[in-house]
């Protein structure tokens, strides 16, 4: 039996950091049910997000690098997998969410967690364009920006003559895409990206 309140055990287990968290999940069945559970893991997500420790990845061939923003320390990750077969040339780092990170290729997708050494192959999507986005042209490829459950890209409609710019977002909830028009700039023309602060910044 614990000596100490299962509050205070969480709050414990909460502040360390994610690599002891996978080894104490053979403590207990209890220990592995809260290590688990969704709402213990958005209270360590947001413990660690407090945390001035920020690190940047570099990828050069096969070899991931981690960068650590506080002292420049350049290093080899200790994190990433072995096989090579996992970092191919043609192998993309599109983005990363909450510790997540989305590998992108051709034929070949997945989520990979660097702290917990874990790899989730995605399947692939199937070779369609929904009407809701045809409609646009010159959107601004690559990674969108998320912000509130939605990624946004700035793009141009091309049904119109008018070759305005907007904003084409995609609730990831619902699914749904939707037009995000932007003000007037008196100064004609300017050059426009989206970029994410405190909250979306045009």
């Amino acid at each position: 039996m614990s000596i100490f309140p299962p509050e205070i055990i969480e709050c414990i287990l909460s502040r360390l950091p994610v690599k002891s968290l996978v080894r104490f999940r053979c403590v207990s069945k209890s220990w592995l049910e809260l290590i688990n559970d969704p709402d213990f893991i958005k209270s360590h997500l947001e413990q660690s997000n407090l945390s001035n420790d920020i690190k940047i990845m570099l990828k050069s061939d096969f070899i991931i690098y981690s960068l650590d923003i506080v002292d420049g320390n350049l290093v080899v990750d200790p994190h990433c997998p072995y096989e090579t077969s996992f970092w191919d040339d043609d192998k993309e780092i599109l983005g990363s969410y909450n510790g997540l990170i989305y590998m992108f290729s051709v034929g070949f997708n997945s989520v990979w967690n660097p702290s917990t050494r874990e790899r989730i192959i995605l399947p692939d999507c199937p070779p369609r364009l929904s009407g809701d986005i045809i409609d646009y042209i010159e959107a601004s490829y690559g990674t969108g920006k998320l912000t509130n459950g939605a990624l946004h890209w700035l793009a141009h409609h091309c049904v119109t003559l008018e070759r305005s710019n907007l904003i084409i977002s995609f609730d990831i909830r619902s699914e749904e895409f939707q037009e995000v028009p932007l003000p007037e700039f008196k100064d004609g023309k300017v050059d426009l990206g989206v970029a994410v602060l405190a909250v979306l910044f045009v």
